[in-house]
């Protein structure tokens, strides 16, 4: 970056207090974010320095038009910019040399955003029996464009069909296609003046070429979509026409020119161009001969030596492409910085974001299919152990969504402590550890690991034993990834290798599409395709799943479906559950206050988690049962007697109700024997509790694809990309309209890519939100009984046993507590915001533990609940100046530390710092707490500043808007050394309110940007700027539909200012409060 800025001082002959000033930002910058921005000023000038530098037209270099697309981001955008580009490039009678640059790459991605085209204007090739058609130079493009389904070339293919413009975006395995208006090719017709026959061949080009692979590095900053154009020189599109499939006799015959005469190529090479020459200007399309070329050439080197710098062209070589006695100019291969780079050649890998890092870890050679039989004697089957330890359920997802990845090897899935307690890594010789974990209490070990961390490893235990480790957690915790850190360290103290390095996903950023990613990665290394091709022959993973339950003796029938209920010894008593908003009820918007008695043994601290586990709603598990009300009624009948009746709707609703009350355990089956399966809850157990208590019935984004694949299987439709489904005879009338729907329904959301992929799960999501919604959408298909056949026994499709074996664990939700543990510690309160929303086909839906929480009767029910210690502690006295920020239920994990400031003010006499609560809402009526905090106020304990964005009786406010009214004292807070900043809620109140802190800074205390910045990270550093922040709901459609992009970026930018983000700190799922 410094050589660059003195390099561009230097062209711009800038003062050496500007030189000093812009190397100080350009330093402080990268400090504080890693990397820099260009100004447009730097990047023109490194932009025509390079030119200068290339052998692209050099005397252009001064004139050249530039243009910043850099904040041109979306595809949409991007593509608008280049017709944009085109249009401009072609003006009056003359061509505007353009050199346009978009986003430079990240420094946190192996490449960045590129053009696949070559050129903005490509003509296809398509291979024939007879030869190529078209153009031979874009052949393998043209078919990997085709084969790959990315563009349909014209029913009627011709020799110059335009390709269209390729686009690939950062972290989307799927390019981005965009046709070009006619207006924006410009192409040509050649005619001569003398041959017209040569019109009636039908040649065409370009008039403007638009080179868009290239890549330009500026002081360490790669803009890998930097396109540029310039003038079109005669011979140079002269020999591309010639390059086609039999041109050369056609143009040959044209100008009645014997094949058979001497030197016949280089006339009609020398014609062609006369052609060409005569074509162009009367199209008004600027156009040079290989003389003016030498002569600017030519002209360019002198200036160069006038100006003391050395031209690489000084020794001008001789062009092939020239007509006879004709030199033209050309570029040493000696490099002169800064310069145009060439790309390599993307779309050849296709294997998404990890491509240059991949390429390093797999074999060289590609399997050809037929080295399966080679390689099946020689290849060492991998022995692959994943471990899991997590206490939200994210990490276990994840290790069973990779053991299903990796099926072909049979790799074993167990917790981490289940690996210590059974000496797995001892016992078995084991090629590949890959451990998945989450962060525990006190941002320690999870409860399932720490047997496992406690553990040493002798030396060179593990040394033949490669590992990576994936771990969860979010940046917004001060140890954000140490405990796959610590997990790494030991394990290479034990002299294993990792494969990969450890990677960490960040719960506030986002989830599925880098996971899935990682997942492709780690199958490549660990299953090169030669070892996929030999074990492909045993592979099991297109068998239907096949686990049933196993019947245990029945109880006394009850005919109904009991709340479930926690034993005494594990759950808390629920002491209190207020409305704390106006007009607040179980049917409408709520937001309650709960208290429990904490279990003896039990304690907490202000600031910490209270985590929930939540019970699925009854008449979600009575909509199931009627699910497979065929499979329970068959197995109930199979019990003897029972006191209801048999025939009547009722009677069968009653006795599937009173099989759901009976104990089961889960069998799977393999070559006809039965043997025991580990499942997510333990067994035996009945189907009420389990369905209750123990599995999701929510259909989460990265347990879709898995839950799809499986229903796929049953109904005979396709599991791979590569092939289209096909339908089978069996389905007829309805359900064979049903199964059409269901894959066209299920068929993007497996195999889409990107944005594509990301639409289809939202959509689908929106119109399924639970596991029992698809159910009742393709009920006759799955779940109800078929006729009986010669080698079918008409058992649904969709049996309990399968369906039970792939439900996720029903997972904790954790919440932040309210109370504070130095006035009652034997109690514990949160403040839960209840969630409600509607389903795109209209059903309500509730948000599982919330409205669960809002259900629990005070001094009757019980809950499972227990507390996870945080980082989020309160101030150490009253002397420091506080700033509490929180909006809505954000509120919670302020009240505690308000209550710790009223207790020891009384202890203090009253003398305290400034305190300043930010509070924002809907209305008056959504106030929350408002007796405590008005009686504070009145009392001096605090400031209170009131934000209502939906008032009626004024102006709608935020509280970023109150803290720019409150600027100047706000500034002044800020600035002082002893000042603690907090806020709790969602993240993009948090980036909001960060970026009305800038503000406040700059326009009050004189900072620059980057300055401001600097001061917020040091008091983060210092321990003064605290949070405890959450994203989005995922459970729910309305929310994730509107607020999941608009939320998620939001977190992303707020972390991204404090510096938060490395290479390794990736998106990952939420964090649920």
């Amino acid at each position: 970056a410094t050589s660059f800025i003195y390099c561009v001082a230097a062209e711009l002959d800038w003062a050496a207090d500007v030189v000093a000033k812009r190397l100080l930002d350009v330093k402080e910058e990268i400090k504080i974010t890693g990397t820099y921005t260009h100004t447009s000023e730097e990047i023109e000038s490194g932009a025509r320095i390079a030119w200068r530098n290339s052998s692209r037209v050099p005397e252009d270099w001064k004139s050249f038009e530039f243009r910043d697309y850099r904040k041109m981001e979306t595809p949409d955008r991007i593509f608008s910019a280049v017709e944009e580009y085109l249009n401009i490039a072609k003006s009056g009678t003359n061509i505007r040399s353009i050199l346009a640059v978009f986003k430079p790459k990240s420094p946190n991605y192996a490449y960045g955003t590129r053009f696949w085209s070559s050129n903005f204007i490509n003509y296809a090739g398509y291979q024939d029996r007879q030869g190529v058609i078209g153009d031979p130079e874009t052949l393998e493009f043209t078919e990997f464009l085709i084969q790959n389904k990315l563009w349909s070339p014209p029913q009627k293919r011709s020799e110059f069909d335009i390709l269209p413009l390729v686009l690939k975006m950062v972290g989307e395995q799927k390019p981005y296609i965009h046709e070009l208006s006619k207006e924006s090719t410009h192409e040509v017709a050649i005619e001569h003046p003398t041959f017209r026959k040569i019109r009636q061949l039908g040649l065409r080009c370009t008039g403007i070429s638009a080179i868009s692979n290239k890549s330009l590095n500026l002081g360490g900053l790669e803009y890998q979509c930097c396109p540029f154009n310039g003038y079109s020189i005669s011979s140079q599109v002269a020999q591309k026409l010639l390059k086609r499939n039999g041109v050369y006799e056609k143009l040959a015959k044209a100008m009645s020119i014997a094949m058979s005469e001497r030197l016949y190529k280089e006339k009609v090479e020398h014609e062609l161009q006369i052609a060409i020459l005569h074509s162009f200007e009367k199209a008004g399309y600027a156009v040079r001969d290989p003389e003016e070329v030498a002569a600017a050439l030519s002209k360019h080197c002198e200036n160069e030596r006038l100006e003391g710098r050395e031209c690489l062209s000084q020794n001008p070589k001789v062009s092939t492409d020239s007509p006879p006695n004709v030199t033209v100019g050309k570029y040493d291969s000696s490099y002169e910085y800064p310069q145009f780079e060439s790309l390599c050649i993307h779309w050849r890998a296709m294997d998404g974001p990890y491509y240059e890092y991949t390429k390093s870890l797999l074999p060289a050679k590609k399997s050809t299919g037929k080295e399966s039989e080679s390689y099946s004697r020689d290849f060492q089957r991998p022995l692959v152990l994943i471990a899991f330890a997590s206490e939200r359920g994210d990490a276990e997802s994840v290790a069973l969504r990779l053991g299903r990845a990796l099926r072909v090897c049979e790799p074993i899935v167990k917790s981490l402590d289940d690996v210590k307690r059974l000496n797995m890594l001892t016992e078995h010789p084991i090629t590949h550890f890959i451990v998945l974990c989450g962060t525990g209490d006190s941002d320690g070990f999870p409860l399932v690991a720490q047997s496992f961390a406690s553990t040493p490893f002798a030396p060179d235990l593990l040394k033949n034993v490669k590992f990576t480790v994936l771990a969860f957690g979010s940046t917004l915790d001060p140890n954000f990834g140490q405990v796959g850190k610590e997990l790494e360290k030991n394990l290479i103290g034990a002299g294993s290798n990792a494969f990969l390095p450890l990677t960490t996903v960040d719960g506030v950023l986002g989830f599925e599409s880098f996971v899935s990613d990682w997942l492709g990665l780690v199958k490549r290394i660990v299953l090169p395709e030669y070892i996929q091709a030999a074990l492909s022959v045993n592979d099991i993973a297109d068998r239907r799943p096949s686990h049933r339950i196993k019947w245990l003796e029945y109880v006394q029938p009850t005919g109904s479906i009991e709340q479930f209920n926690w034993p005494e010894k594990s759950a808390s008593v629920c002491k209190k559950n207020d409305e704390l908003i106006v007009d607040g009820s179980m049917t409408g918007r709520s937001t309650r206050r709960l208290t429990f008695k904490l279990p003896q043994g039990m304690s907490y601290e202000t600031g910490d988690h209270l985590c929930v586990h939540p019970l699925n709603p009854l008449p979600l598990i009575q909509r199931f049962a009627a699910c497979f009300e065929d499979e329970l009624l068959a197995a109930a009948a199979k019990t003897g007697e029972y006191p209801f009746p048999r025939s009547t709707k009722l009677g069968n609703q009653v006795r599937s109700l009173w099989q759901m009350d009976q104990p089961f355990n889960i069998e799977r089956i393999e070559n006809g024997i039965s043997i025991p399966t580990q499942v997510r809850f333990e067994t035996p157990s009945t189907l009420s509790d389990v369905l209750q208590a123990h599995v999701e019935l929510t259909l989460l984004p990265h347990e879709l694809v898995n839950t799809l694949l499986l229903l796929r299987r049953l109904l005979n439709l396709e599991v791979s990309s590569t092939t289209s489904a096909t339908l089978k005879n069996e389905f007829e009338g309805k359900d064979a309209e049903a199964v059409k729907e269901f894959d066209r329904q299920s068929y993007t959301v497996i195999f889409g890519e990107g944005r594509e992929k990301e639409a289809a799960i939202t959509s689908f999501l929106a119109q399924y939100p639970t596991i029992v919604d698809l159910l009742e959408g393709f009920k006759t298909i799955l779940c109800c009984r078929r006729p009986v056949l010669p080698h079918d026994d008409g058992n649904p499709r969709l049996s309990l046993g399968n369906l039970l074996a792939v439900l996720p664990p029903l997972r904790t939700r954790t919440y932040t507590i309210s109370s504070s543990s130095k006035i009652d510690s034997s109690k514990v309160s949160i403040t839960v915001a209840v969630l409600r929303s509607t389903a795109a086909n209209g059903a309500k839906i509730d948000g599982v533990c919330s409205n669960y929480l809002a259900r629990l009767r005070p001094n009757k029910d019980r809950a499972k609940i227990w507390v996870r210690p945080s980082s989020f502690r309160g101030p150490k006295g009253t002397k420091s100046p506080v700033i509490y920020i929180g909006a809505g239920a954000g509120l919670s994990g302020i009240m505690g530390f308000l209550k710790d400031r009223v207790n020891a003010m009384k202890k203090e006499n009253g003398e305290a710092g400034e305190c300043h609560l930010f509070f924002g809402c809907r209305s008056v009526e959504d106030r929350i707490y408002a007796k405590y905090i008005d009686t504070w106020e009145k009392q001096g304990v605090l400031k209170l500043h009131l934000a209502f964005s939906r008032a009626t009786f004024t102006s709608p406010t935020h509280i970023p808007d109150l803290m720019n009214k409150f600027g100047p004292e706000l500034c002044k807070l800020l600035l002082q050394d002893n000042t603690l900043y907090y806020i709790c809620g969602d993240s993009k109140v948090a980036s909001d309110c960060y970026e009305a802190c800038v503000h406040v800074l700059q326009e009050h205390g004189n900072l620059s940007r980057a300055s401001s910045i600097q001061h917020l990270n040091c008091m983060r550093e210092e321990g003064r700027w605290r949070c405890d922040l959450w994203g989005v709901m995922y459970h729910f459609n309305s929310t994730k539909a509107s607020l999941r992009r608009a939320a998620l970026l939001p977190a992303e930018s707020w972390l991204r200012k404090f510096g938060q983000i490395s290479t390794k700190a990736h998106h990952g799922e939420n964090k649920h409060k």
